[in-house]
């Protein structure tokens, strides 16, 4: 069993890749960032960092072998998430500066600091 892991930073200029699926944004708008952590044996790590001003309505990282860690960077973006959801192995969610309207979690899945 190995551990995969990917990063990126959300900024609402650059576009990222996650797990080999890229992702673009549209005058700093995604509609979805979706990824899957897949059901084993490997287990799948996404970090992310949440840096400038965007909106996205789904940020989902799914599956019972996906860890999710998030941080944001206070930088006075204005950044907003309409649901994020977060998968079975836990992580970590620390954001201090991005609005998020709702978040689901399945058991487990680790720790959230708003």
């Amino acid at each position: 069993m190995a551990i995969v892991t990917s990063g990126a930073t959300l900024d609402g200029v650059n576009d990222f890749t996650i797990f080999g699926v890229n992702y673009q944004w549209t005058n700093q708008f995604l509609l979805a960032v979706d990824s899957w952590g897949g059901d084993g044996p490997d287990s799948n790590v996404v970090n992310l960092t949440f840096a400038g001003d965007w909106r996205l309505q789904l940020l989902r990282i799914s599956g019972d072998f996906a860890q999710t860690n998030i941080a944001d960077v206070d930088d006075g973006g204005v950044r907003d998430i309409e649901l994020l959801r977060l998968g079975g192995l836990g992580g970590t969610v620390t954001l201090g500066t991005t609005h998020v309207d709702m978040i689901r979690a399945t058991q487990g899945a680790g720790d959230v600091n708003l």
